[in-house]
């Protein structure tokens, strides 16, 4: 299977109505993912809902901080039963 290409915003706009919008982590791991390739705005987005979730890990809450900012470094992927 091909990546997606991540430049188009129509590819993010549709990735990111795939992801449940329960699930911390994806929303988490997607905000990093679309940030690193340029989509700041998407990833901020994915980012505050991710940390909206009750349980969100700290991932979500350190991309949140890193992206308010405008800033892509230091952002690190969440992994299941982080907390």
């Amino acid at each position: 299977m091909a990546a997606p290409r991540l430049r188009d915003p129509a590819v993010v706009a549709a990735l990111s109505r795939r992801i449940d919008p329960a699930d911390s982590v994806a929303l988490t791991n997607f905000a990093w993912l679309v940030a690193r390739a340029g989509h700041l705005e998407a990833g901020l987005g994915a980012a505050r809902r991710a940390a909206a979730l009750e349980g969100a890990p700290r991932a979500s809450w350190r991309a949140l901080e890193r992206l308010a900012i405008g800033r892509t470094d230091g952002l690190v992927l969440a992994t299941v039963g982080q907390t």
